[in-house]
């Protein structure tokens, strides 16, 4: 994208409004509503100020910051306040418009601040896995999703959601990361194969799982279908009485906390769950056999795909 010529681009404001529909054009529509917030919030922060990007020094990135703590805003709300508005200044900066001589955030170091436990421990996940649920379909369909999470190396909802038969290859669950576009390559183990078993033809066209009700959903329909599921694990918690609340996160951390339990190099882990961005976790990655996470994901998963299949093998899919 170049917008140089552009001159109503150098408002902020109005760039962010592009960034948010190229974003959404683009498919992007995660990413699109954060930079909306972004630009919500920094707009009333503005008051009705008109700026160009030439504007944004460090002493105004300050204010900004300032004024977000005295909203009694989370660390990890300014955080990422923070993190997307110098992501927009810098894309700004790649898109040629004039900026100041000085990188307003060159000097300035956001941190996030500490989350709650999303983690439980392997016993945790085979009580989840030995609940009789039959009666309740709901339910047991937010419980295998949760499930096939955990024994996939902790697939994200929104890929799980969105996977279709020709995700599988083989022996293999081959995806890209919606988020970041990693290819994620699983070999599927038995358990995962009942699941997939279970669910064949369930799902609207050829999706994989019955999670999504339309062909082509927009984003809207995914986050209604996130907070269905959220909500149905949070009652699954309940009644497997889950140390922490059950959400959707639940499973993508405790497998990789397994994972490091069981010794596995950071980088594999990073490389399973699909990470760009940690540096010191990649540099590992280009020396790794798709083998060793493998025998990984087989000794992590082991306890709770036997309890898994001795749940569900008598169960029959019309």
């Amino acid at each position: 994208m170049r917008v140089k010529e552009e001159k109503k681009y150098q408002n902020p404001l109005a760039y962010m409004d592009l960034l948010c529909h190229l974003l959404k054009t683009g498919e992007r529509a995660g990413t699109a509503n954060l930079y909306k917030s972004c630009k919500n919030k920094f707009s009333k922060f503005l008051n009705g100020r008109l700026i160009d990007f030439r504007d944004i020094t460090p002493a105004m990135i300050r204010e900004y910051e300032v004024h977000l703590r005295q909203q009694h805003l989370s660390p990890n709300s300014i955080y990422t306040y923070m993190s997307n508005l110098r992501s927009i200044y810098n894309k700004a900066c790649g898109d040629d418009l004039s900026v100041g001589e000085k990188n307003p955030f060159v000097k300035q170091h956001y941190r996030q601040g500490h989350t709650h436990k999303r983690a439980v421990m392997v016993e945790n996940i085979e009580k989840i896995a030995a609940l009789e649920l039959k009666n309740n379909p709901p339910l047991e369909l937010a419980r295998d999703l949760f499930l096939f999470s955990f024994l996939s190396c902790g697939i994200p909802f929104v890929d799980l959601a969105h996977l279709r038969r020709g995700n599988v290859i083989g022996n293999m669950l081959v995806y890209n990361r919606i988020k970041t576009n990693s290819l994620i390559r699983i070999q599927i183990i038995p358990s995962m194969q009942l699941m997939i078993d279970k669910y064949a033809g369930k799902g609207i066209g050829d999706y994989l799982f019955p999670v999504l009700k339309e062909e082509n959903p927009d984003y809207n329909h995914y986050k209604a279908a996130l907070r269905t599921y959220n909500r149905r694990l949070n009652k699954i918690g309940e009644l497997s009485c889950t140390p922490v609340k059950l959400t959707s996160y639940v499973a993508r951390h405790s497998w990789a906390t397994a994972a490091r339990r069981k010794n596995a190099p950071i980088g594999i882990i990073s490389e399973a769950l699909g990470h760009s961005s940690e540096k010191t976790t990649r540099i590992y990655l280009d020396s790794m056999e798709l083998s060793s996470l493998d025998k990984i994901n087989r000794m992590v998963t082991e306890s709770v795909a036997m309890t898994l299949i001795c749940n569900i093998r008598d169960i029959k899919v019309e």
